[in-house]
């Protein structure tokens, strides 16, 4: 599997307001082959302990040394399955590997200069929280962008 644990102590504020702290890691396929690319499974998973083999180049840099294995079993990944929370306006967790701090990203806001002069939220770029039995996921809707350097877009 090519899931790369991106960090844990997970909480979402639904456009609402509401804060949600949700149990498990936050799991991201950068490839889009086991999981959608697009989509942030929310999950407990096994560790294994050794260093994972052949781990995607986005995992050393998102951790800044070599990703170590570990084993989840994956829920469906049809969203008919899946029970619609809310959007989300903001995700909180902290990040795995080297720059293990808390980190809190705003969704739906203009990034670089022109969004710290001008601060614009666009709601319909809120991504969408589901729920199904103790896992959750954050589909971030299509154009995403997650880096080694963090979560981008939206």
């Amino acid at each position: 599997m090519d899931l790369v644990r991106l960090g844990g102590a997970v909480s979402l504020q639904l456009d609402g307001g509401a804060l949600i702290d949700v149990r498990g890691s936050l799991l991201f396929d950068p490839e889009g082959k086991t999981w959608p690319r697009c989509s942030v499974l929310i999950k407990s998973f096994q560790r294994g302990g050794g260093t994972a083999k052949d781990a995607p180049k986005f995992a050393r840099k998102w951790l800044g040394r070599d990703p170590l294995a570990g084993s989840v079993t994956l829920p469906p990944k049809a969203l008919s399955e899946w029970k619609r929370v809310g959007a989300c306006s903001k995700l909180l967790y902290t990040r795995s590997g080297q720059d293990s701090r808390g980190f809190d990203h705003a969704f739906g806001t203009a990034g670089g200069f022109f969004g710290w002069l001008v601060p614009i939220t666009f709601k319909s770029n809120y991504p969408v929280l589901y729920a199904r039995g103790g896992d959750h996921r954050l589909e971030l809707g299509s154009g995403c962008s997650i880096t080694p350097a963090g979560f981008v877009s939206p």
